[in-house]
């Protein structure tokens, strides 16, 4: 088959399949172009460029272009293909799609930062793996910015992901200035790291883990047990631990009693039953 016969035999389904959907009253070749111009627009505000945008729908370049401000004498698109609009539309940018220098939400940053402090760090201890000054952290932290870089978003996130679990005295921290730390951060309100979900911690509505249901519960106790085991074990004095994990020093001491003696937590999380097995039918 030669390519003009190719182009003939393409333009023929194209021309069945038109037929056939407008038969069944479904033939919708163009869409409002609005929604999508809206949705591209507010990626565009973050600082996201058409190119950037282009890569990640598979979107063109000149499509965008034309869609956002029209092409030569023709303004901008009045409407688009369906297929155009879904692929824009369901794009939600990650933040690891953004430029350095794009904007993005704060709250993640916000959230990782305040954990940080619940969990004894300085902001002042910080200044160094984030790379900014004390005082944007600070503001931050304490949710007075909206906003935030990419790149501040990824180096918090991974200095999140760095110290988690970490010692904040074994890094240089004095312990009276991690204790107190953690309780003006307790005090403030901010929630520790295991509050969140990794996959949700971004996300301006989602709200933190707490004590209103049972496996919200046993979940904390049992990452408290994990923390107190931690900071145990690097020395730290116990009334200090239970500032920092937000508990009474006699129940830190009764679970450190328990992980001496090996002794399993009351509130460990209960694992699921085993599915009962169907009785096999006879021959």
């Amino acid at each position: 088959m030669t390519s003009t016969d190719a182009i003939r035999e393409a333009k023929n389904r194209w021309a069945r399949r038109r037929r056939r959907l407008a038969g069944y009253g479904q033939w919708q070749p163009f869409v409002p172009a609005d929604p999508a111009r809206a949705h591209v627009a507010a990626i565009q505000a973050t600082g996201m460029g058409i190119a950037t945008i282009s890569k990640h729908t598979g979107v063109s370049i000149a499509s965008l272009d034309h869609l956002m401000y029209g092409s030569g004498p023709y303004p901008p698109a009045v409407s688009v293909r369906p297929e155009t609009a879904a692929a824009l539309l369901a794009y939600r940018p990650r933040l690891d799609d953004y430029p350095d220098l794009g904007k993005v939400d704060a709250t993640g940053t916000m959230r990782r930062l305040q954990a940080l402090a619940v969990a004894g760090w300085p902001a002042r201890h910080l200044r160094d793996r984030a790379g900014v000054a004390v005082t944007t952290l600070e503001i931050v932290r304490r949710g007075d910015r909206k906003t935030v870089t990419a790149r501040l978003a990824r180096t918090v996130r991974a200095m999140t992901e760095e110290l988690a679990g970490a010692s904040p005295e074994g890094h240089g921290v004095r312990p009276c200035m991690a204790a107190r730390t953690s309780r003006q951060a307790v005090a403030a309100g901010w929630k520790p790291l295991i509050a969140w979900d990794d996959d949700t911690i971004d996300d301006p509505a989602t709200r933190p883990f707490t004590g209103d249901d049972e496996l919200s519960r046993d979940q904390l106790a049992a990452y408290r047990r994990i923390e107190i085991e931690h900071l145990n074990s690097c020395a730290v004095p116990v009334h200090e631990i239970a500032d920092r994990v937000g508990l009474a020093v006699g129940s830190v001491e009764g679970i450190l009693r328990q992980l001496r003696n090996g002794q399993a937590n009351s509130r460990a999380p209960k694992a699921d039953p085993a599915p009962a097995i169907p009785a096999a039918s006879g021959a």
